[in-house]
């Protein structure tokens, strides 16, 4: 979330840091049972069900000026807007994953959160 506040630009970012790969196994936790194959750019992602591939590295997304880590730190934001995140990393993965599959599905998922 990006908010201007006099002047000044706030990220807000949650303590704490997940590789993609984490990300990407909780993201699929929450409706699939994949299993891993291979390592780094090699590995997939295989449904434990229909043998289907359904995750890869696909190197055309690769963005060679990324960093490894980002890391931030949100107290700025909670001293000037007096906001701190309710929802967890793994609560924020599973609601969006939710969100994704019911749109998919034909239907719309109205955020239960506050905006």
């Amino acid at each position: 979330m990006l908010t201007e506040l006099e002047g000044a630009i706030l990220a807000e970012i949650k303590n704490g840091g997940y590789e993609t790969a984490f990300q990407v196994r909780r993201a699929f936790a929450t409706s699939l049972s994949l299993e891993w194959k291979g390592s780094g750019i090699e590995e997939q992602g295989i449904d434990a069900v229909t043998g289907a591939i359904r995750v890869q590295v696909d190197p055309r997304y690769f963005r060679p000026t990324e960093v490894d880590f980002l890391l931030g730190d949100p107290a700025k934001a909670k001293a000037r807007l007096g906001w701190s995140h309710t929802t967890g990393f793994r609560d924020l993965v599973a609601e969006m994953v939710q969100a994704d599959l019911a749109r998919a599905a034909g239907g719309t998922r109205q955020n239960s959160r506050s905006a």
